[in-house]
């Protein structure tokens, strides 16, 4: 896949990720129910920071979302997949710290598709006949974003929670087929064989990404 492509993906991914916030402990604990209720939300933020000059949008904008988000996306877990086999030999101090770049850089691209993508509506597709809110833990939860252009993206979300009594927790998205979590883990080996050791893959990430997100 292109470069471009994907990080044009990964721009809409960044946009339906921030509508998963404050809608969470509204949703009786459904996962449909936490995506669905989020898309007026969605929405709104889009309108809201489309309105602002580039120059206005700041890093702490994006910090500030990200603790929202905190709740209902699992940022740990997603960076220990992307690290993939090199978690194994990376310490929990090197873990903690790729958590904290990999949060970095999705907060540049968040702010970045603020003036770059523009999403009109949301269609949260029904869960399948056999999913039970009382038992299981795993659930895919398929929509479909049209944007500005009239594209039609299909993305699902992974979603779980360690057992029934806890909040469920976006663990991975898959946009138009293409799974970003497997994208960036590739992204992450590569950056090991570039630059030479888990270490020095965890301090160039940031400025990796930015020089990536710089070319959209």
């Amino acid at each position: 896949m292109r470069q471009a492509t994907f990080f044009h993906l990964v721009l809409m991914s960044c946009l339906l990720f921030f509508g998963l916030s404050a809608s969470a402990e509204q949703a009786n604990n459904n996962p449909r129910q936490i995506i669905q209720e989020s898309t007026d939300e969605v929405l709104d933020i889009i309108k809201e920071h489309q309105t602002l000059e580039e120059s206005q949008i700041t890093q702490e904008m994006a910090d500030d979302l990200f603790q929202v988000l905190e709740p209902v996306v699992d940022f740990d877990a997603i960076a220990r997949g992307v690290m993939g086999k090199h978690g194994k030999q990376a310490t929990q101090e090197q873990k903690q710290e790729f958590s904290a770049a990999f949060k970095r850089s999705l907060s540049r691209l968040y702010m970045k598709s603020f003036q770059t993508f523009e999403v009109k509506s949301i269609e949260v597709l029904p869960l399948p006949d056999d999913f039970s809110p009382q038992s299981d833990n795993r659930a895919y939860i398929k929509m479909k974003a049209q944007t500005g252009n009239n594209r039609i993206y299909s993305v699902d979300y992974a979603m779980g929670r360690k057992d029934i009594s806890k909040p469920w927790q976006v663990h991975n998205i898959i946009l138009d087929g293409v799974n970003l979590g497997l994208v960036y883990m590739n992204q992450f080996d590569g950056a090991v064989s570039r630059h030479g050791s888990v270490e020095a893959a965890i301090n160039n990430w940031s400025s990796d990404e930015i020089k990536r997100v710089d070319q959209l």
